[in-house]
């Protein structure tokens, strides 16, 4: 459960900073943004955006394999095939964060 206390925790602060943000009007430039995304650092910026989203999906794999649970690998195979669909991927992490009995 602490995992998922975690993950919460990180959306709410992600949300606050965000709202800070636009109560500031610090609004990115999206022109220069697009200029460095389509530029040299672009590759880079993009394997690293590449490489977070991969984990974010398998995160509950990762819970469960840190978490030395007997049923991984359903786990991975729950999150590899129905991952995509917000219910599968919560019901993935949910199963990952559980205790086994």
């Amino acid at each position: 459960m602490r995992v998922v206390a975690a993950i919460i925790a990180l959306c709410i602060v992600g949300i606050v900073v965000t709202a800070i943000i636009g109560a500031l009007g610090l609004t990115p430039d999206i022109e220069a943004l697009a200029a460095y995304l389509l530029g040299v650092g672009g590759s880079v910026l993009l394997v690293v955006i590449v490489l977070a989203i991969v984990f974010v999906y398998f995160l509950p794999t990762v819970v469960a394999l840190l978490r030395h649970k007997q049923n991984t690998l359903a786990i991975f195979l729950l999150n590899l095939f129905l991952g995509w669909t917000f219910v599968g991927w919560v019901f993935a992490i949910i199963w990952a964060a559980t205790v086994d009995r």
